[in-house]
């Protein structure tokens, strides 16, 4: 929405919640002022933020923008801004992050061409192209689904289904280091961008992620580490420190939340260690701090702990999965809904 405010002539104020508000904007804030847009927002950068768009004087310039720290929310966000510019914007990564943005853009017309040298992928916006119009079925979301197939992994004798699902090889990264990690799951494409998820209960063996593998991983981290939490092994994860700027820290969150729970857990800078266990401890009220992602990930560790687990801040979690609690108790989980 920044991004396509600051294409526009339009002159806008973006609040957000008490998470977002706490999230530095200052990656996206300074793209998009370089290519024209007027901003106005506080000395720290965050929410709330007013955008005048670059046409109220003329049109968004062009950007070569070099996207040193991965996020698909900063590049998006350029992207859409520079379909209101005269020129071609270039975009380089040097680590792949979610493409959904351009994949959409594309089967709508826009001219967006991405050309990989060596270690890197430039991503190119012809400016001049027009956005075709188009009805659409949006697909389920893969990352939301990770939590229910966890669910159903770490639950004795579970077996689950789920359809409508975005099929996206980079989104369904999360799928793959489940299988690594021992998982039974199957993955039936059922049309050009749906799949359905076929997910059994397993015995889960530990897992070791390098930080290259960060950037496609970034949201999936904290449920991620719940299945560590019921491996056999120490699994251990690098690279997390994007983690700690999201809609809280959830860097801390995740060690905080596993060691209330009694999960053996240690960090080391940007790496997360965890030893898995069959039996959880649980017998704890943890703070989401207003994230939909922990508050979700400690509910699904619920599912399988001694004593329950108590989540305040579930209510946030109708921010991103607003049927999340009903899908758990269509699916036969005795779960009740605590808000502390």
């Amino acid at each position: 929405l920044l991004g396509l405010v600051a294409g526009s002539n339009a002159l806008v104020t973006f609040y957000g919640d008490e998470s977002l508000s706490k999230r530095p904007m200052d990656r996206v804030i300074s793209p998009l002022e370089d290519m024209g847009a007027t901003i106005i927002c506080s000395k720290d950068k965050k929410l709330p933020i007013t955008i005048k768009g670059a046409r109220a004087k003329g049109f968004i310039l062009p950007i070569n923008f070099n996207l040193l720290i991965p996020s698909a929310q900063v590049k998006s966000a350029i992207i859409f801004a520079a379909l209101s510019g005269r020129g071609t914007s270039s975009i380089t990564e040097y680590k792949k992050t979610r493409n959904y943005t351009e994949a959409m853009l594309k089967s709508r017309g826009v001219a967006i061409k991405i050309k990989k040298i060596k270690n890197k992928s430039i991503t190119l916006i012809d400016g001049t192209s027009l956005v075709k119009a188009k009805s659409i079925k949006i697909p389920g979301d893969p990352s939301s689904a990770a939590f229910l197939a966890v669910a159903a992994i770490i639950t004795k004798n579970s077996s689950i289904c789920i359809e409508n699902i975005l099929h996206d090889k980079f989104r369904l990264n999360i799928f793959s280091v489940l299988k690594k990690m021992g998982a039974k799951i199957k993955i039936i494409k059922t049309n050009e961008d749906k799949c359905k998820i076929i997910v059994k209960s397993s015995n889960l063996k530990n897992i070791y992620l390098s930080d290259n593998k960060s950037s496609a991983l970034i949201d999936e981290y904290p449920i991620l580490s719940i299945a560590a939490a019921c491996a056999r092994g120490y699994s251990k994860m690098e690279g997390l420190g994007e983690l700690r700027f999201k809609e809280s820290n959830r860097f801390d969150a995740i060690i905080d939340g596993l060691n209330k729970s009694g999960v053996e857990v240690k960090s080391v800078k940007d790496k997360i260690i965890i030893k898995g266990s069959k039996k959880i401890k649980g017998g704890c009220i943890i703070d989401a701090n207003n994230d939909h992602r922990i508050a979700m990930c400690f509910n699904i560790l619920s599912l399988v702990s001694e004593e329950p687990i108590l989540i305040k801040g579930n209510k946030t979690i109708m921010t991103s999965y607003p049927n999340f609690f009903n899908s758990l108790i269509s699916l036969g989980a005795n779960s009740s809904v605590y808000d502390g």
